[in-house]
């Protein structure tokens, strides 16, 4: 059997997603999938979230619908603002550190320096 309460409950999470639609940019396709993750968010957060702040679970599931989209949004405003090529360069050049191409540190004494073999004003062999 369905029991409406808890239906309009879960609602009350995608009406807030939807309400935050009017407040964000971009194209139709990416307000629509924001709003679905702001959805999501309220779907699985609202139990915890209710019981955590004390407050009802339609509140709560609106709420973190409707913030819930805004999380999605600048999430999505990241990813979309991130230099992929950058971002690969530093993770090679911090796991394979001065060995990887293309970096400057080419001189063993300052390699040795940069790393900490530096004792007593002279660089250790």
């Amino acid at each position: 059997m369905l029991d409406i309460d808890a239906a309009l409950t879960k609602l009350a999470g995608a009406v807030g997603a939807c309400a935050s639609l009017a407040f964000l940019k971009g194209t139709w396709p990416e307000r629509v999938a924001m709003a679905i993750g702001g959805s999501v968010v309220s779907y699985y957060a609202t139990p915890w979230a209710a019981a955590k702040a004390g407050l009802p679970e339609g509140l709560s599931g609106f709420l973190l619908g409707l913030f819930g989209m805004t999380v999605c949004a600048k999430v999505w405003e990241a990813i979309q603002a991130t230099p992929i090529a950058e971002v690969w360069s530093a993770a090679l050049a911090k796991v394979f550190g001065a060995r990887g191409a293309g970096n400057e540190l080419r001189d063993p004494d300052r390699l040795r320096i940069d790393r900490g073999f530096l004792r007593g004003g002279r660089v250790v062999p």
